[in-house]
């Protein structure tokens, strides 16, 4: 008998989970780029614009992009880089 198991032997539940999860990295990781061409996009429009309603949904915008960002990045445990996305994107006093 041998000490490692093949697939076969496992729970299929814990296979089923497992192959969940490296869907999802796959997909984060497949959607990062486009994710963060994004954010970056729209920071560029925020600097280019002036005060006013534009801006600040400019700024809502970027918000959602950058937590989405940083969803990515915790899906495949990235959390230091996850952390910066979450909390790049914040208006200026004024503006909440």
């Amino acid at each position: 008998m041998t000490a490692t198991a093949s697939r076969g032997d496992s729970d299929p539940g814990q296979d089923a989970a497992q192959d969940g999860v490296v869907f999802v990295a796959a997909v984060a990781e497949a959607l990062r780029p486009a994710v963060v061409g994004q954010l970056r996009y729209v920071v560029q429009m925020i600097k280019a614009s002036r005060e006013g309603e534009f801006r600040r949904s400019l700024y809502g915008i970027a918000a959602e992009l950058a937590r989405l960002a940083g969803w990515t990045y915790f899906d495949v445990r990235q959390y230091s880089q996850a952390r910066v996305y979450f909390t790049e994107v914040r208006p200026p006093t004024g503006l909440r």
